[in-house]
């Protein structure tokens, strides 16, 4: 059972963060603090210098460093991005003066390996093979070194990057659970930073707001946060969406290949008005774990116990956004990948589960699935789910009614909902 634990704090460590970092957009808030609910969590931030990206992230390992008297060398490590850095400058180190004086050669990790709260400065200044050292450490929680093994403990790793220095290597950009966009702020909004940080200065001698934020949580309670969050359940007929959701960036009528090898005939297509027509290089697999990850975790934020469609919805653009890569002329059609994904999938929204409050096919399949499959309805699908029994004699029947959505009984049908309908026909 879910108990929330530790929620009252959360509430504060949200309400303390964001009188500091001044955030217009809700959807941003709830990323930020669903990114901490989550164990061994990866988060990359994107933006432009000076939009507060460093802040936030000393921000928070300042909220969670309660209990810990020197919060930097034992909560906080830093890695400050540079192309000329080697790995024994980002994350080991021989111990020099034992080398010298014994023979002996030691070999220390820095604070980031070691850190629980990790944060990668300007990711994509780094060499290739310190990217790939990055990779390895955070996906398999451990780095290889002169024939000796450092495990990292368990983590939040913040990365941020300048757009315009380049990108990351795309296998490790994939590792990264979610993302966000980070913009400058208002007028309204930099009055207020511009007020507290004078404010700070008197209290401070020094323009910090960071030293002025309270610490609120442990690291021993963040960890039961953690798992009281990987609690929260989440109904099978949630993750059917999920996987059509990520699909919908994948399916292809004629088939993915390499890219560059294969040309895909999207104008002549009678698909070419669908999403899939829009990307080049689709999601990979780990979308759909990051997307229930967050969908728990906002859940939880709200108190809820089951994960509802919404939260997938909400979880979306946040972990898409750096995975998907859209074709060139896609791009201008929105000032970022973010807003562009938040786009399609409310197109989807507008389209596919609801047209003018009416049943939409996908909302309709998933009812029907819930027939067939005898998964639990939740929401409006409780409903569909009833008028679908009233319709149909057996799971046979509704199956039938599933294939006529996916392929259409005079016109085209519906790429998703035909692998929706293949994966249903076989489970049955």
């Amino acid at each position: 059972m879910v108990s929330f634990i530790h929620h009252e704090l959360v509430n504060e460590l949200e309400r303390e963060l964001f009188k500091r970092w001044i955030c217009s957009d809700r959807n941003l808030r709830e990323f930020i603090i669903a990114s901490i609910l989550i164990r061994n969590n990866k988060v990359l931030l994107v933006g432009f210098p000076g939009t507060g990206k460093s802040t936030l992230i000393r921000l928070i390992a300042k909220a969670l460093s309660k209990d810990v008297k020197d919060a930097k060398r034992k909560v906080f490590g830093i890695a400050i991005g540079a192309p000329e850095k080697t790995l024994q400058k980002v994350l080991v180190s021989t111990d020099i003066v034992k080398l010298l004086t014994t023979g002996e050669e030691v070999i220390l990790v820095r604070p980031i390996v070691s850190a629980k709260i990790k944060f990668i400065n300007e990711i994509n200044r780094f060499s290739k093979s310190v990217q790939d050292a990055l990779l390895s450490m955070l996906e398999e929680g451990y780095l290889e070194y002169g024939g000796a093994v450092f495990r990292t403990p368990e983590y939040i790793c913040f990365a941020d990057m300048n757009p315009f220095r380049g990108d990351i290597d795309r296998a490790l950009k994939t590792r990264f659970w979610g993302s966000c966009y980070i913009d400058f702020p208002d007028l309204g909004g930099s009055s207020r930073i511009l007020r507290m940080l004078m404010e700070s200065e008197s209290e401070t001698s020094y323009p910090d707001v960071v030293r002025t934020m309270p610490e609120i949580l442990s690291l021993e309670e963040l960890k039961e946060v953690w798992l009281d969050v990987m609690k929260v359940e989440v109904p099978e007929i949630v993750k059917i969406f999920t996987l059509m959701l990520v699909s919908m960036f994948r399916v292809c009528k004629y088939g993915r290949s390499l890219v560059g090898y294969m040309r895909l005939k999207c104008t002549d297509c009678e698909y070419s008005n669908e999403p899939c027509a829009l990307v080049q290089e689709p999601p990979d697999e780990r979308a759909n774990i990051a997307m229930l990850s967050y969908a728990r975790a906002r859940a939880w934020l709200k108190r809820r116990s089951y994960v509802v469609f919404e939260d997938v919805v909400w979880a979306a653009p946040f972990v898409l956004a750096h995975r998907v890569e859209f074709r060139p002329l896609v791009k201008s059609r929105a000032a970022n990948p973010w807003e562009l994904v938040r786009q399609i999938v409310s197109e989807i929204q507008n389209t596919k589960l609801a047209i003018d409050d009416e049943v939409g096919s996908w909302l309709r399949a998933l009812g029907l699935v819930c027939v067939i499959l005898k998964m639990e309805p939740i929401g409006k699908l409780k409903d569909i789910v009833a008028e679908i029994n009233k319709a149909v004699r057996d799971e046979l029947d509704a199956l039938k009614e599933l294939e006529k959505l996916a392929y259409g009984e005079f016109g085209r049908g519906d790429l998703v909902i035909q692998q929706l309908y293949g994966f249903v026909r076989d489970e049955l």
